[in-house]
């Protein structure tokens, strides 16, 4: 993402904010209570309860503890980290941590914020995950905003969000700003 220096959104933007890693952070603590399940067989002091050797769960700990310490520090800092999306009449600032990536709309053509369903004539098709859609105006709009948006050969650049309820904000707060160039 490129850093505009003395750019900044207006006094009147809209700010959404958003986190990723609540996902991983139910698997860690999903992986916390499984070790804890064999600190807990150990720790009881019912010895005809024991039906196996007391060799297994120390090895169980010693394999799943650490693993699941090392990803519950790992998503606690993943959740840290707040992105933010400020929507203003020049456009949209999309800001994480000291980065920030201006998408002027001058640069689009429109804009779908709302996901797309899932196919009703598929019962076997994924519904697409929640991002924000751009349709560029120019060639090299990837290339400026290589870090922001994942671009695709045939249609429009993507932004990830973390869910369909961060990608209806964002239309929201768009659709305050530009609602000609939402679809």
């Amino acid at each position: 993402m490129s850093t505009h220096s003395g750019l900044a959104p207006g006094e009147n933007a809209t700010v959404v904010r958003y986190r990723y890693g609540w996902g991983m952070l139910a698997g860690a603590l999903g992986l916390c209570a499984f070790a804890g399940i064999f600190v807990f067989y150990l720790l009881t002091p019912d010895q005809a309860a024991r039906e196996f050797n007391p060799f297994v769960p120390w090895v169980m700990i010693i394999l799943v503890g650490p693993l699941a310490l090392l990803f519950l520090v790992g998503s606690l800092f993943v959740l840290s980290r707040t992105h933010r999306v400020h929507v203003d009449e020049r456009g949209m600032w999309f800001s994480s941590w000291n980065e920030t990536d201006l998408v002027a709309w001058t640069e689009l053509r429109a804009v779908r914020g709302e996901p797309q369903p899932k196919p009703k004539d598929d019962p076997k098709a994924n519904s697409l995950p929640a991002a924000l859609e751009l349709y560029p105006g120019d060639a090299n709009f990837a290339q400026r905003h290589g870090k922001l948006v994942k671009a695709t050969d045939a249609g429009p650049c993507t932004v990830d969000l973390p869910g369909r309820a961060t990608a209806r904000r964002l239309a929201q707060a768009i659709s305050a700003h530009r609602p000609d160039l939402l679809r």
